[in-house]
């Protein structure tokens, strides 16, 4: 079966302002191509079943302070994650990567993941810059098998909390 990717990416300066927008699709094929698939010894079976590929866009703004070396930015997204969905019994697997599956709950669809990422740039010298970010992200397609009260684990899937926040800070050098 054929796989295919593609990107695109449109950039815009003026000045010390900056904006970037980045998309790209990823097809399930292209996604599980170095792995075992979905159901043993067949790529991706035609009959009952549906297979939707992955869509991601991005935007980035960012504003360059020359006097105070600092670089505030902001990025915003949203991803549209590859499905597998097999009709007969109806279940839906978000696929984000050749081994990190969520099986959702019968009766439900698979739906966009949102992101929101702020930080600054603070350039300590021509060759030495510090980056710290935040960044928060709802995942409402994130589950895990139920656990019934004696401990045992369920067949049924049960969603997890959909909000993720994370920080980073980032000493960086260029030589």
């Amino acid at each position: 079966q054929p796989a295919y990717a593609g990107a695109l990416q449109a950039r815009f300066k003026y000045g010390h302002f900056r904006a970037q927008v980045v998309g790209l699709i990823r097809n399930l094929e292209y996604i599980l191509q170095n792995v075992p698939s979905l159901d043993p010894f067949v790529a991706l079976p035609e009959a009952g079943t549906n297979a939707t590929p992955e869509y991601f866009v991005a935007g980035t703004f960012d504003y360059y302070f020359e006097k105070a070396h600092l670089m505030p930015f902001i990025t915003g997204g949203v991803q549209f994650p590859a499905t597998y969905e097999t009709t007969s019994p109806k279940s839906v697997q978000v696929v984000r990567d050749a081994t990190r599956r969520d099986r959702l709950p019968i009766g439900y669809d698979a739906v966009p993941v949102y992101q929101l990422r702020v930080g600054v740039q603070w350039d300590l010298s021509d060759f030495f810059a510090l980056l710290g970010n935040f960044q928060y992200v709802r995942d409402e397609n994130l589950t895990r098998l139920m656990i019934d009260s004696s401990g045992e684990r369920q067949t049924n899937y049960e969603f997890e909390d959909p909000n993720a926040f994370g920080f980073t800070i980032l000493a960086r050098a260029r030589f």
